[in-house]
């Protein structure tokens, strides 16, 4: 074999193996990066699940909120019963925030979420709790906000579980059609 073809293998051989190493590289970036996506959804459906959690320890709060107070305020004076009321007032409006701030986490942590069909009904089900009107009681409309929670949870754990979203209970999705009827959107049927 002479040294010019021995040289030509030399030169092939080195660029097949350059080109090899730069294929395996940008092959290894590849995946780095849909692992990386990956544990970033995770996470993010992590923070949705603690977020849910938390907003059903609320609604069960303020479901028991509801009934006469310990107290007499038959006997209370004025200024007693003025200061408890306004504390009362003072405590909603700090649960309104908070509610708000885990309203706004959960919309921001979804954006990170790849599954459309999850975001769509995580995001409807938040808006379902925030802006539906309450029913005939109050008691009802905590009812039904803590299984809009239970909802969205079962989906997350699906999705988590790597299993396909399950269908909306029959209160969940009647309280789908309340929310178009009473915000007057228009599309789709069901959830």
């Amino acid at each position: 074999m002479s040294d010019l073809t021995a040289g030509i293998f030399a030169v092939g051989g080195a660029l097949v193996g350059g080109a090899a190493t730069f294929v395996g590289t940008v092959w290894e970036h590849h995946q780095h990066a849909k692992t990386a996506r990956t544990e970033m959804a995770m996470a993010a459906v992590d923070l949705v699940m603690t977020e849910f959690a938390e907003i059903q320890k609320v609604i069960r709060l303020k479901a028991g909120s509801y009934d006469w107070p310990a107290e007499d305020t038959r006997r209370t004076t004025p200024g007693a019963f003025w200061r408890s009321t306004t504390l009362a007032k003072q405590k909603k409006i700090k649960r309104f925030n908070l509610m708000q701030d885990r309203r706004e986490r959960i919309e921001l942590a979804m954006l990170r979420v790849p599954d459309a069909p999850l975001r769509l009904r995580i995001l409807v089900d938040i808006r379902m709790i925030y802006t539906l009107p309450t029913e005939t009681s109050a008691a009802a409309s905590h009812r039904r906000d803590a299984r809009i929670c239970s909802d969205a949870l079962e989906c997350l754990g699906a999705y988590r579980r790597g299993e396909p979203i399950p269908e909306p209970d029959p209160v969940v999705q009647a309280a789908f059609q309340s929310l178009k009827r009473y915000t007057g959107v228009t599309g789709r049927d069901r959830l």
